[in-house]
């Protein structure tokens, strides 16, 4: 039995060597720091270095610094799951002409042996937070509408009831 540990240990070795070449030299919280420098100074020959090629959208991302949508970033938590990370980031700015702040995840994938953002699907979990805001809100009105017609269609039912039946 000590034989065939001796002899595994040079496999687990290899291995352990192998994963440690493999893996990217930065983590995937300082490429979303660098990436969010980047876009917040307009530095575009940067950004396209920390992204996967093929999912900037340069115009979209012209636009945004143009109109200047973001004042700052503050970032959160990292959850690591295989090739892909996500690090909870925040968005503080005026958007749609209001103040406010948007949270949502900045996505990161392997590109090459490196971690790199995947802009485009950083962009849908950004559109989808901020859509989700607006469905919230327009929810709220919506349900505050419904109940006022329940009401007055209660209203009306027990005013029905009341009333004496007509002869036809």
């Amino acid at each position: 039995m000590k034989q065939l540990r001796l002899s595994l240990s040079p496999i687990v070795l290899l291995s352990c060597l192998l994963l440690w070449a493999c893996s990217p030299s930065e983590p995937p919280r300082t490429v979303v720091s660098a990436f969010w420098a980047a876009t917040l100074t307009g530095n575009s020959p940067v950004l396209e270095q920390l992204v996967i090629p093929g999912t900037l959208v340069s115009a979209d991302f012209n636009t945004a610094r143009h109109h200047e949508i973001f004042d700052s970033v503050v970032l959160g938590e990292t959850r690591r799951d295989g090739d892909e990370a996500r690090v909870e980031t925040s968005l503080e700015g005026v958007f749609f002409g209001t103040p406010g702040e948007v949270r949502f995840d900045t996505v990161l994938a392997i590109y090459e042996g490196e971690w790199r953002v995947d802009y485009a699907a950083t962009v849908r979990e950004m559109i989808g937070t901020l859509l989700g805001d607006s469905v919230d809100e327009v929810g709220e009105e919506m349900l505050g509408d419904i109940q006022i017609i329940d009401e007055g269609m209660n209203e009306a039912i027990r005013q029905e009831l009341k009333a004496p039946p007509t002869s036809k």
